[in-house]
């Protein structure tokens, strides 16, 4: 999932809005994020809003560099 050229504003929201549109039973909130040079670190706790009992903790972790524009280097979804 490369996003070259792009902010790292606009790569994350690109990033929500597929993950949004591909989990519709997930609702997303940032736990933190840690931006170092040129890379960063975000971490998302998921929700499942269609009724799954789990009590699990969810979360989804994004790794972002700058490469001549932001893109995700790697992805880790905790479910």
């Amino acid at each position: 999932m490369q996003q070259m050229k792009q902010s790292r504003d606009e790569v994350i929201a690109s990033y929500l809005s597929f993950s949004k549109a591909a989990a519709k039973c997930k609702a997303l909130t940032l736990v933190s994020q840690v931006i170092d040079g040129d890379t960063a670190v975000l971490e998302y706790a998921q929700k499942d809003l269609c009724g799954n009992a789990s009590e699990a903790n969810e979360k989804q972790r994004i790794s972002m560099i700058n490469e001549g524009g932001w893109k995700i280097d790697e992805l880790q979804i905790s479910l």
